[in-house]
């Protein structure tokens, strides 16, 4: 495979990794209008539905994020780190983000903060820093994501594990489509680039009601070059925490060359 297009097809399966993280993030979204056939409200929608709900509410937030994506074959993207969410007013967030990217075997470490409007990255020796209000900037401020709505989920069931219960359940291909119409236009990739199968998810909340894991898992397919390129995406939030956190900023932020987005 060449170079060129050997670039282009991890450029692709990144930024759908970046429009998935952003589902939640973008206020355009809706929910589908729910019809006569949308399934009844049941005990394991309702437990995933209390549970996210108090988790987008916190005041702050501490958990790991690992993401992996995979062709099965030439590429593999794995990212592992770790998050620190303070909500300091309804309008007014600040966040640090540990990140390893290991990519085609190469790792590359990044960490991130974003305060007073102002996104910060220190990645490869490399400072900059971005100026992005409270709702342009995608999914770093916004952790939580966005609720599923129903009318998209199926298959909903429930059990009990150790720590308390485990939600599964699937969302539509064609609904988890349309739920990324916007981030994914946001990210350059349009609808009739990507498609998807059946997203699956497991969430598993504590006997308290709090959300302490999620993990999504759905395959897709991309265009590359006028080919398609079918790969598997995993998205983890493990290990949640709610309460506050201290986060130490660096003192040299002053310091990070500004870009414009």
């Amino acid at each position: 495979m060449k170079v060129n297009r050997k670039i282009a097809v991890i450029t692709a399966l990144v930024l759908v990794a970046l429009a998935a993280f952003g589902l939640g993030a973008c206020k355009g979204n809706k929910a589908p209008a729910k019809d006569d056939k949308a399934p009844a409200t049941n005990e394991a929608y309702t437990l995933y539905k209390t549970a996210f709900e108090k988790f987008q509410s916190a005041e702050g937030i501490t958990m790991g994020l690992n993401t992996n994506i995979s062709d099965g074959q030439d590429f593999t993207i794995d990212m592992k780190g770790t998050v620190a969410f303070n909500r300091l007013s309804s309008d007014k967030t600040e966040l640090k983000m540990d990140e390893k990217i290991n990519l085609l075997g190469t790792a590359v470490d990044t960490v991130a903060y974003y305060k007073d409007g102002f996104l910060y990255a220190d990645a490869a020796g490399q400072k900059i820093k971005q100026a992005l209000s409270e709702s342009d900037i995608l999914p770093q401020t916004k952790p939580a994501g966005e609720l599923l709505p129903e009318s998209v989920v199926k298959d909903a069931k429930v059990k009990d594990v150790a720590a308390g219960r485990e939600i599964s359940f699937a969302v539509d291909g064609k609904a988890f489509e349309n739920l990324l119409k916007e981030p994914l236009e946001i990210v350059k990739l349009s609808n009739s680039d990507v498609t998807f199968k059946d997203a699956k998810v497991v969430v598993v909340v504590s006997k308290d009601g709090d959300l302490i894991s999620q993990s999504v898992t759905f395959d897709f397919s991309v265009k590359v070059e006028k080919n398609a390129i079918d790969a598997k995406m995993t998205m983890n939030m493990r290990d949640i925490k709610f309460g506050k956190v201290t986060i130490d900023f660096p003192k040299d932020l002053d310091s990070y060359k500004e870009t414009k987005v």
